[in-house]
């Protein structure tokens, strides 16, 4: 399927929307350089007459030059340092600019251009039978901590399971958390959590990727407890734990330097070039085989080929790099 991306553009009442095969997984190293060039860079993708589903769209990015303003969200990013570090670059490189994680996916892109988010569900349906919700091990990368308050006391967990599988989950998994062993110290930090006020029959969740259907999904799951989407703000169930779970800040040094390795290898081959020229070697592979035995061959490349790589100018690149050096100078 590709890291498949949507790109909008969008002035004033118009707006335009792209497509990418291969631009989701680098979204955030194509819209590093501020607006000029990210604008540049999504009009030379594919015009695309309609939404894909939600499930299919890796990453997308509404640049709403009217609102001054950058929504955007990518699947591929699965390290909170680097997240962090990649927010914090397009602060000063887009200035002046709101810049805005899309939380809710393409949802949240299809809705700030006024359509309704819900078209691009697909046929998903919540599913009766979630994952049974598993203890993480210690080298889980982004494991999800759910934490547990009950008659004064909070519980803390780490399941390797994602947000959307505790909730899905429902309230029946009360018992899990109480038969289970807590934690009180973690190696890494988490990707996501859900806190749970037993008493009180209230829940938060945060996210350091996308919580799409997330809210249905508590609806369905828990009836009669009343939940608060904490977007990216992970310090409101630290507090609410109490001291429960101890776990390192995010290093944010160590997420700039990915992020610098990552935008300097992007610039000699992005992952869809990598992409394409694997599908072009195998392509050519299986022309000269089929030819070879006698066989006339027709291809066809269709959307394997829908993408036109980043083409920053010299002045362009270095005030990304000027801009990655300003904010390693501040930690």
């Amino acid at each position: 399927m590709g890291e498949r991306a949507h790109y909008v553009i969008k002035n004033g009442d118009s707006w335009g929307r792209h497509y990418s095969q291969w631009g989701g997984y680098s979204i955030e190293l194509d819209m590093l350089a501020g607006p000029e060039t990210a604008t540049r860079f999504a009009g030379m993708q594919r015009p695309d007459p309609a939404w894909m589903f939600a499930s299919e769209c890796v990453g997308a990015a509404l640049i709403d030059r009217g609102e001054s303003r950058l929504l955007w969200y990518s699947r591929c990013i699965d390290d909170a340092t680097y997240w962090a570090a990649a927010l914090a670059v397009m602060k000063r490189t887009w200035p002046g600019w709101r810049i805005d994680w899309a939380y809710d996916g393409l949802a949240d892109i299809v809705a700030a251009v006024g359509e309704n988010p819900r078209q691009v569900d697909g046929q998903c349906k919540l599913p009766q039978k979630p994952r049974l919700l598993q203890k993480a091990s210690d080298y889980e990368p982004l494991p999800c901590l759910v934490t547990v308050a009950q008659e004064g006391v909070v519980r803390a967990h780490m399941v390797e399971n994602s947000a959307e599988s505790v909730i899905e989950n429902g309230a029946r998994s009360l018992a899990y958390y109480q038969a289970g062993s807590p934690v009180s110290t973690w190696p890494s930090f988490p990707g996501e959590g859900v806190h749970l006020d037993v008493d009180a029959r209230t829940g938060g969740m945060w996210t350091l990727g996308t919580l799409d259907r997330l809210p249905d999904a508590a609806e369905t799951h828990w009836p009669g407890w009343e939940w608060k989407h904490w977007q990216g703000r992970y310090r409101e169930q630290i507090d609410q734990a109490a001291g429960a779970i101890s776990v390192p800040e995010p290093d944010r040094r160590l997420g700039l330097r990915k992020l610098v390795e990552q935008f300097d290898s992007h610039q000699e081959v992005d992952s869809a070039t990598q992409g394409l020229a694997l599908l072009l070697n195998g392509l050519g592979a299986l022309v000269t085989a089929a030819e070879s035995a006698g066989m006339r061959v027709t291809t066809v490349t269709d959307n394997s080929f829908a993408h036109r790589p980043m083409d920053l100018t010299g002045e362009e690149r270095d005030g990304v790099r000027a801009a990655l050096a300003a904010l390693r100078n501040e930690m």
